[in-house]
């Protein structure tokens, strides 16, 4: 049997996939949300079964909406928070109760301009209580003892593993996910599979999730 690690990336697409608490997904859209449109989502992430550790980094493209200086994404506080940047430039952050304000160059005045803001996190994500209906990382074996890795986020979010607008209002166009993970584990999540690369102790997978 083959080790595996299963990926699930949700985007709540009505109110009735919420969970209460912070961790859920939905509630009051605050401005700072509110005044961009998420276009396209690009995620690297490496797993690191052992530590139970992730590391990653999520690049999105968004469209402003209404004038702002601050942008906001949301991330489980389990994670950490290293740097954001917008193309070579440094971006100021807080980083806290599972929302990450970013200030962004501007202010972002002009409706229809696209900015782009990369966020490079990492750490031991929260492990799922209670799958699939208490979420979060499953990290286990099969009977033959081989590693299997799941997320389950329906209620929650997808926050509770990678910074997202995490908002039934604003689903992104597309997305792209990168993977890498140690060599032997064979990465299953929704989207196309678009290219496969080995190298040393890891393997990388490149999926494209078209049109959310």
């Amino acid at each position: 049997m083959k080790r595996c690690i299963a990926l699930a990336v949700w985007f709540a697409t009505t109110g009735s996939v919420l969970a209460q608490g912070r961790n859920g997904s939905g509630g009051e859209l605050i401005a700072e949300q509110a005044a961009y449109d998420v276009k396209h989502y690009d995620l690297s992430l490496s797993v690191d079964p052992e530590a139970k550790r992730i590391d990653g980094t999520l690049a999105m493209r968004a469209e402003i909406l209404h004038p702002t200086t601050t942008m906001a994404l949301d991330l489980d506080q389990r994670l950490n928070v290293e740097r954001i940047t917008s193309g070579d430039r440094e971006l100021e952050f807080t980083h806290a109760d599972g929302r990450i304000q970013i200030a962004v160059p501007g202010p972002v005045a002009v409706p229809g301009q696209e900015v782009v803001i990369a966020v490079a996190y990492g750490g031991v994500p929260r492990e799922a209580p209670n799958p699939p209906w208490d979420g979060g990382f499953t990290w286990t074996t099969t009977k033959s003892g081989e590693p299997w890795i799941a997320t389950s986020c329906q209620g929650e979010g997808a926050d509770l593993w990678w910074p997202c607008k995490d908002h039934p209002s604003d689903e992104p166009d597309s997305m792209d996910l990168r993977i890498t993970v140690p060599r032997g584990l064979f990465v299953a999540t929704n989207g196309k599979l678009m290219s496969e690369e080995k190298g040393g102790s890891f393997d990388f997978t490149f999926w494209y999730l078209p049109e959310m």
